[in-house]
């Protein structure tokens, strides 16, 4: 790992939450997210999320997969 990509992962906090309803997309996001160096959580659903959301304050940032009805 380059001395950039090191102090480009400290500079990371927090954590990742990928909202799909899509397994395999939630897959394919959480590996490529994981290997740049994120920490991520998935969930099947926004109601998913916010029942198991922590509640302390820690930084994150939320992908919701937003779509059409099919």
């Amino acid at each position: 790992m380059g001395q950039c990509e090191a102090v480009w992962r400290e500079l990371l906090p927090g954590q990742v939450y990928v909202v799909d309803d899509d397994a395999s997309f939630r897959t394919a996001i959480e590996r490529r997210l994981k290997k740049a160096g994120y920490e991520v959580a998935t969930y099947s659903s926004a109601q998913h999320l916010l029942d198991r959301l922590p509640s302390e304050g820690v930084p994150g940032c939320i992908l919701v997969g937003w779509g059409r009805d099919r």
